[in-house]
C-alpha cells in the first residue's frame, strides 16, 4: 500500500474478503472465540483486531477479559495525587481534582482502572529490561496476578518462552 502497488489509478485499494466482517458478526467470538473455548490463548499473541477509536479498543479488550475465568480476575488502579497551590494571598487552589484525572485515558498510559485476569495477552507500553525482552510492544501472556506483581511468558521477540 505505501509503495503504491496495491492501489489503483484512483488511489482505491483492494481489501480482501477474508479482512471483511459481515456487518452483523461478532468480531471478538470470531477473533479469539475458539482460541478461548480450546484454551490455546498463546495463539491470540499472532491475532489482533485494530479499530481506529480508542473507545472502541476499550470495549474489545473488556470483552475479550470478561470471556476468560472471572475469578483470577485483578483490578489494578492508577495512584494518583493533586498537588495544592497557594496564590500570593495565601489562598490555596487545588489545582486538578483526582477524579477528574481517574477519567483521563491518555493513548500511551494504562487507564486508571485496569482488569486483568490469568490467560490475558497483554502488550508492554514501556520499556522494562530490554535484556529480558521487555520492552515496548512485546507481547505476554498473564499467568498470574497478585495485588502488586503479574507472572507472564514472553510471547513475541527473542525472548519467547521465558518467563518474566
Amino acid at each position: 500500500m505505501s509503495n503504491g502497488t496495491l492501489n489503483d489509478n484512483s488511489e482505491n485499494i483492494q481489501i480482501p474478503d477474508r479482512c471483511v466482517a459481515n456487518i452483523n458478526s461478532d468480531i471478538v467470538a470470531d477473533t479469539y472465540g475458539d482460541m478461548i473455548k480450546n484454551k490455546q490463548y498463546r495463539i491470540a499473541s499472532k491475532h489482533a483486531i485494530l479499530s481506529g477509536r480508542n473507545i472502541d479498543v476499550d470495549e474489545i479488550n473488556c470483552r475479550v477479559i470478561n470471556s476468560l475465568d472471572e475469578e483470577t480476575q485483578q483490578i489494578y488502579t492508577s495512584i494518583d495525587s493533586t498537588e495544592t497551590t497557594s496564590d500570593e494571598g495565601g489562598i490555596n487552589h487545588e489545582a486538578i481534582l483526582t477524579e477528574y484525572l481517574n477519567t483521563l485515558n491518555p493513548p500511551s498510559l494504562p487507564p486508571h482502572e485496569l482488569r486483568l485476569r490469568k490467560c490475558a495477552v497483554i502488550m508492554l507500553i514501556i520499556n522494562l529490561s530490554i535484556s529480558k525482552g521487555l520492552f515496548n510492544g512485546t507481547r505476554l501472556l498473564v499467568l498470574e496476578s497478585s495485588h502488586n506483581i503479574l507472572r507472564c511468558e514472553v510471547l513475541t521477540g527473542s525472548k519467547t518462552g521465558e518467563i518474566g
